[in-house]
Formats: C-alpha cells, structure tokens, sequence
C-alpha cells in the first residue's frame, strides 16, 4: 500500500510495482497473481512490466462522485471530490471519472485495468452491470456479512475479500 493523500509516508508506488514484478517474475508466479490496489499508478506500472498480469484497481468510498451528504463532506471527501473535479487525483494517475463520464469504471478500462475492486455498498446492481459491460471484473472489500455476501454473489462478482472465510464458504454453499 502506499499513501496517496501524503506520498511521504510511503514507497513510491511505481517503485512497489516493479519490485513486486521481479520477485513473481522470478519465482514464475504472475498467472496465478492479481495486482489490486487503491493507487493506480502501481497498477499502470505493473501492466507495462507485465502486460499479462491482471490489475484490479481498487476504489475508496465513492462519495466524492456523488452529490454531497445533507452534512456536508468529510475533509478526506472534500479533498478527493476536488481532486476528481480538477482531474488532478494523485490516486488516479491521471484517469480521474471526472475526465470518463464522471463513470469509475470508464477510468478503470481507460487506465488498462482488467478489474474493479469497489467497497462492496459501491458495488450496486447498476454499477457492476456497467464494469461488466466494459470488460472488468469485479471484486468487493471488505464484507463480513453472510446478507451481503449472498447479495454481491448474485449480482455476479468475480471476488469477495472478506476477514470471515468461514463465512464466505456457507454463503456460497447456499448461494
């Protein structure tokens, strides 16, 4: 992970994904790997080192395309909602929604993502129809929740990252 509000605080997501890249390189791993992350610069980076690995660009929250809540924005959403608006979001490496259509998923397919990792209230009907129609696959974060885990499993998800396991397992059972 890297911190995209404070990139002091972190590596350098590109300089991640190319040290990720050698080490699945070497150890012949990257058709069993996915690349999921919150800064798409990594995922951009790791896609031109290896054009076959999967990236599956994950979102925070997306509050910051919606309308304002009655109230008003968090600073963390204030910031990103100006950021998405200006086209300047230091996550989005340049693809910000605001420059696809205000569309998330347009961003993703644009930026070269293979799939999209919302958190799973994001991951509506409506919203994985449109990923899907471009192509992506779709994931959610983080469900701990049998009710809401038999719901993403019939809208149709390519993946489920939950801290229950165990619970994952029972809802696809019964699915």
């Amino acid at each position: 992970k890297s911190s995209f509000f404070d990139r002091t605080q972190s590596a350098d997501p590109v300089e991640l994904a190319t040290a990720a890249a050698a080490v699945l390189k070497r150890a012949d791993y990257f058709n069993r790997t996915i690349f999921v992350g919150f800064d798409w610069a990594g995922l951009i980076a790791a896609k031109e080192l290896a054009p076959a690995a999967q990236c599956w660009f994950t979102t925070m929250e997306l509050d910051f395309i919606r309308p304002p809540a009655k109230d008003g924005d968090t600073p963390q959403t204030a910031a990103l909602r100006h950021w998405n608006e200006a086209g300047t979001s230091p996550w989005a490496a340049g693809f910000d929604p605001s420059k696809h259509d205000g569309s998330i998923q347009k961003a993703i397919k644009a930026a070269g993502g293979d799939g999209w990792f919302p958190w799973y209230r994001d991951a509506t009907d409506e919203a994985v129809h449109e990923a899907k129609s471009l192509g992506l696959k779709v994931g959610a974060w983080t469900v701990n929740d049998p009710a809401d885990m038999k719901a993403l499993i019939a809208r149709g998800l390519d993946g489920i990252c939950t801290d229950r396991p165990d619970l994952l397992m029972k809802a696809l059972r019964t699915a």
